[in-house]
């Protein structure tokens, strides 16, 4: 007996749940996204090593760059580079 009950109040909720969703969902448009082309997970993986060098050197020109603004002949305010 509680078994059936059980089940009904689930089975309540759940048709609830899926009225609520589908009353919020009414208002939102679905865009569907297809992927051109699948990567894998080492390309995936050597295109964000490739990011984080490439961050890496921008980061040390930039402190050439700072270095060069802040020089007045004496090492104050100079950054150290690799």
């Amino acid at each position: 007996m509680e078994i059936v009950l059980i089940c009904t109040v689930f089975g309540v909720f759940i048709l609830f749940s899926f009225k609520l969703g589908y009353q919020f969902g009414q208002n939102k448009s679905v865009e569907v996204v297809i992927p051109k082309e699948k990567k894998t997970i080492k390309e995936h993986i050597k295109q964000k090593k490739a990011e984080k060098e490439q961050e890496e050197e921008l980061d040390e020109i930039y402190k050439v760059i700072n270095n060069m603004e802040n020089y007045n002949g004496t090492s104050e305010g100079q950054e150290v580079i690799k």
